[in-house]
Formats: structure tokens, C-alpha cells, sequence
């Protein structure tokens, strides 16, 4: 029998990035209004299963669905005055993403 683990014997600490606060200091996610966050001013998951219930998508544009997603999504408008990116801005804002990342 062997017990493996693909995330380490130890904690992380520090080393994590969190997608999601960092995007939501960036101004580029929001929150439903009484989503609980932690004593770190992350979102805390403990009574939540799913985490795209917890995002205000009429005021977000970039998102992650999780802490091990490996990715994070741009919101696409489906045509101009929807919430997200348009077609037309979609590359400089990918562009300015990445710069900030």
C-alpha cells in the first residue's frame, strides 16, 4: 500500500497565489454582497460547494473557479452593454492582465 499526495507533506503558507483576490483587488471581480471572507480577506469556502455561486457576475470580468483551476477566465460579453469584455476589447484587456499578473 502507498499513500501518495501530490500537494506535499507541509503547509504552503505564503506561497499560494489566489487568483481570485488578486483579481478582486485588481477591481476586475466581485463578490455577492455576504459572501464570508476570512481573517485573510479571502473568500471562505467553508459552508460554500460552488464557488461560481459566490461571484457577482454582472460586475466581473476575469475569474477563477477555484484554487486549482490553473486558470483564469475572461468574462466575455455576448454583445456591447452586457456584462464582461467585448470582442472589441478583448485583447488589450488580456494584454493588460497578463502585464499585471
Amino acid at each position: 500500500v502507498f499513500i501518495v499526495s501530490d500537494h506535499g507533506f507541509t503547509r504552503s503558507g505564503p506561497r499560494i497565489f489566489y487568483a481570485n483576490t488578486f483579481l478582486e483587488h485588481a477591481g476586475l471581480l466581485t463578490w455577492n454582497a455576504g459572501v464570508a471572507m476570512d481573517d485573510q480577506g479571502r473568500v471562505a469556502l467553508d459552508e460554500n460547494t460552488e464557488a461560481s455561486t459566490l461571484i457577482d457576475w454582472a460586475e466581473t470580468k476575469a475569474y477563477s473557479l477555484s484554487s486549482s483551476s490553473n486558470a483564469i477566465f475572461i468574462r466575455r460579453a455576448a454583445k456591447p452593454g452586457d456584462p464582461g469584455v467585448t470582442d472589441a476589447e478583448y485583447e488589450a484587456f488580456r494584454d493588460d492582465l497578463i502585464a499585471q499578473l
